[in-house]
């Protein structure tokens, strides 16, 4: 398994081997540490399970560290080291490669940023729906995220942005775009087929309740971002924004009633939904016009190039 490049073996081999990579090292970062690392920081099970806003600071602290190593263990490590196993050019692999248009990070950036309005107006109005199971998971949800973003001074405001918006933003887009969407697309010859069934599992994937429509239709942008520009650093980077502009006003939020509004109800001015909406589909129009999309048959362990030289299929890492 190990003399060769993981590209070699079939597809479901290759998924087979993906999975069991993921699970050993969920299990050890993610599951196996959060005990060490709750008697590390003097923390009970108890507390961290009710953990909030109002909870001591070395309660918070751990929680964010436990974030820290379950997403390095789950959405971060697996997908590059699956890429290092799998192919000679492991960052070409999963899309790392620099845009071919810069301008190409400016308006994915602008795109998520000024849609962000009126997915929050979307995930007000599902939040209106009187469903009892939801609004308990939701108020567990919003409870959790809370704590994290009890932020008291600027060390504290940039260890979240780095744990939530860079760690979550640079992780998830590897674990989702780099590689469940180049897997699906393996299967699926369809264009959009490999983003809606990623941005789905993106959306399952949180235990935002009332978020999910919100965070589905954010995340087939970010895959649509990936197929325009061929490049996961204009995913990342609109993700981390997108994931950076919360941080950013919970910490500037607190004499300001609009942004209070914003943050602790999703309650945007209707102004700034139309407004914001407006600009995300012009931008989204010059993307698509300039767009650089990612080869036919870009999922493909081996490329025209290396099967017309004949590459051997068993090849020696």
């Amino acid at each position: 398994m190990f003399n060769r490049y993981w590209r070699t073996y079939p597809w479901y081999i290759q998924l087979f081997q993906f999975i069991i990579l993921m699970m050993v090292l969920f299990s050890f970062l993610g599951m196996g540490m959060t005990p060490l690392i709750l008697k590390w920081f003097n923390v009970s099970a108890e507390s961290f399970q009710s953990l909030n806003e109002k909870s001591p600071r070395n309660s918070i602290n751990a929680g964010l560290i436990i974030q820290l190593f379950t997403a390095s263990g789950l959405f971060l490590l697996p997908p590059l080291l699956f890429a290092y196993f799998t192919h000679p050019r492991p960052l070409d692999y999963l899309g790392l490669r620099l845009p071919k248009k810069f301008i190409h990070l400016l308006l994915c950036v602008i795109i998520i940023v000024s849609a962000t309005p009126l997915l929050l107006s979307i995930a007000e109005w599902v939040s209106s729906f009187d469903i009892e199971a939801a609004k308990k998971a939701q108020e567990a949800n919003d409870r959790l995220t809370k704590a994290f973003l009890s932020m008291h001074s600027f060390g504290e405001f940039l260890f979240s942005f780095f744990i939530i918006a860079i760690l979550a933003g640079v992780s998830e887009e590897l674990f989702f775009r780099g590689l469940l969407m180049r897997f699906s697309a393996k299967r699926i010859s369809n264009v959009w087929a490999p983003i809606i069934i990623t941005a789905l599992l993106f959306a399952s994937m949180h235990s935002n309740i009332f978020g999910l429509p919100s965070i589905f239709i954010a995340g087939v942008l970010l895959g649509t971002f990936y197929y325009l520009t061929s490049s996961l650093w204009c995913s990342i980077l609109s993700h981390v924004v997108y994931n950076g502009m919360q941080i950013i006003l919970v910490y500037f939020a607190d004499n300001n009633e609009t942004l209070n509004a914003i943050n602790n109800q999703n309650s945007v001015p209707v102004l700034w939904v139309v407004i914001g909406t407006i600009i995300s589909l012009v931008a989204f129009y010059t993307l698509w016009k300039t767009k650089e999309p990612l080869s036919l048959g870009w999922a493909a362990d081996y490329t025209p190039e290396e099967i017309e030289q004949g590459i051997d299929k068993d090849e020696l890492s």
